[in-house]
């Protein structure tokens, strides 16, 4: 069982885009494109970005409050590529 676990592993590793070592900034850029309307429309999503998580581009999501409920929505990765909650509150429009 274990020896079947490894092979899934290494062939999904070896798989083209996917893995962390496979999320180019352009790779990342897709995934999210492709993922943005699902994302904003679960509740609590004020945006979708590119961010760093570390040293690596990861989409980042940004909700008004993290709650246990909402982390459950949203998912680690996308396609192989890393995902980031981030609270940042509500936004605002400011009149200049």
């Amino acid at each position: 069982m274990l020896a079947l676990l490894v092979l899934i592993l290494g062939v999904w590793i070896a798989l083209p885009g996917c893995g962390p070592a496979r999320c180019t900034s352009a790779r990342i850029a897709t995934v999210k494109d492709w993922h943005n309307s699902w994302l904003m429309s679960l509740p609590g999503v004020t945006g979708v970005g590119i961010g760093e998580c570390g040293m690596a581009p990861c989409i980042k999501v940004y909700v008004k409050q993290t709650s246990l409920e909402g982390a459950r929505r949203i998912p680690t990765q996308l396609d192989g590529c890393k995902v980031d909650i981030e609270e940042t509150g509500p936004f605002q429009i400011q009149s200049p």
